[in-house]
């Protein structure tokens, strides 16, 4: 019995995962066959050394920042160093929750920092970019930052009206439940697929491919095509959301 108590808690695949987000990665081969295993390779390493998952997702920031001071000055070399750097960056944002979940201390205020840290670097990495390009990349970077910001606002906007009318629907009958306009949530199946597919091509190819394209002085080549990508996820993103927001907050409340 006090063998049991005593014994050491191993760092494993199982222990650092749930069905849950083996269910999200599953959708996505790259984060599944490749990010995820390297990621649990690495999380053992830092539970080893006793280093923190949120200290963890400061150094994914950290990598992120560098790799915005190369991407800004603009020659061959440095492309190459920035786009190691992201990389690094992504896989530590798996290490973290890797960390997170085998420590049994996953927060909310690691969940906000994580996805925050994510957010700021997939946005900004396309202004220092188009600096490093110079130009009109540098205009079109700040453009696709700003949308990408502005459908992050968006989506937290729709979230807090859905919040509130959430809490009021418990307390005024009027309101329908979101069960009773589950129908109503996405506007047509091809309007999603739309949506989803541009942004399984880029979470699935975008740090690879910047990596390759780098090595082959092809850098703009990637800019261009992962812009395209995201400002038209972007743009079907703002039109689902919208749509979704006329659909079930067009009624009445006290």
């Amino acid at each position: 019995m006090m063998k049991n108590k005593n014994r050491i808690k191993v760092p494993t695949n199982k222990n650092m995962y749930d069905l849950n987000t083996k269910t999200t990665d599953k959708k996505n081969p790259y984060i599944y066959f490749m990010m995820r295993p390297l990621s649990f390779l690495v999380a053992k390493l830092f539970i080893k050394l006793n280093i923190s998952a949120n200290f963890t997702t400061g150094c994914s920031l950290l990598l992120g920042i560098i790799s915005f001071y190369f991407l800004q000055d603009g020659n061959h070399l440095s492309f190459i160093y920035a786009s190691i750097c992201i990389l690094f960056s992504e896989l530590f944002d798996f290490v973290d929750g890797n960390i997170a979940r085998f420590k049994n201390r996953k927060t909310y205020f690691g969940k906000f920092y994580d996805g925050l840290t994510d957010d700021y670097i997939n946005s900004l990495k396309f202004v220092f970019m188009g600096i490093g390009l110079s130009g009109l990349y540098s205009i079109a970077g700040v453009i696709i930052s700003l949308m990408m910001f502005f459908v992050r606002y968006t989506e937290m906007r729709f979230n807090y009206v859905m919040m509130i009318k959430q809490s009021k629907s418990s307390l005024d009958k009027n309101i329908k439940s979101d069960n009773d306009r589950s129908s109503n949530r996405y506007p047509k199946q091809l309007l999603k697929t739309i949506i989803i597919l541009p942004s399984r091509i880029i979470s699935s190819t975008s740090t690879i491919s910047f990596i390759i394209l780098s090595l082959f002085h092809l850098s703009n080549i990637w800019f261009i095509t992962f812009a395209s990508l995201v400002s038209i996820e972007s743009l079907f993103r703002i039109i689902m959301i919208n749509y979704n927001a006329f659909k079930r907050f067009d009624i009445k409340y006290n």
